[in-house]
């Protein structure tokens, strides 16, 4: 399921774990998504969405390449250790 983009200010509380994957796998190479987009599609902070997004993984990121799995969790773990 893809979630759907919302008005700046008006989040969608989206964060099907499906989607937070596809997500990410978009835009880890270019250090995963912006926090504010993040926010608009997910309704999550930058450090809620990466804590989703690990967990997500081994659940429903059966389908991607081990080297995408692999640099989704070093920005996933990087943004983290930033947020905190």
């Amino acid at each position: 399921m893809t979630a759907i983009r919302a008005r700046r200010g008006s989040p969608v509380r989206s964060a099907e774990p499906d989607a937070l994957v596809e997500y990410e796998a978009a835009w880890y190479r270019h250090g995963g998504g912006a926090d504010l987009d993040i926010w608009d599609r997910f309704g999550l902070s930058p450090r809620e969405y990466f804590a989703h997004v690990l967990g997500a993984l081994d659940t429903h990121g059966g389908h991607l390449q081990p080297a995408t799995v692999a640099g989704i969790r070093s920005v996933a773990r990087r943004r983290l250790w930033l947020a905190s």
